[in-house]
């Protein structure tokens, strides 16, 4: 795990009164819509960071 300026933590922390609950959530439209958009903003922010890393990786 890196921690430097170009680091990201993101945690969601979910409390269910049972499994049955939790599949119900887990299936949700809205909890898939929420879903799809995170995976979205972590894929540019992986994208630009590599994209920083190979720009500004100093020469040997």
């Amino acid at each position: 795990m890196r921690r430097d300026s170009s680091s990201y933590d993101l945690m969601l922390i979910t409390k269910f009164a049972s499994i049955t609950h939790m599949e119900t959530y887990l299936v949700d439209p809205l909890h898939q819509e929420v879903s799809i958009f995170i995976g979205g903003v972590l894929d540019i922010v992986r994208t630009d960071s590599e994209e920083y890393e190979t720009q500004h990786t100093p020469l040997r």
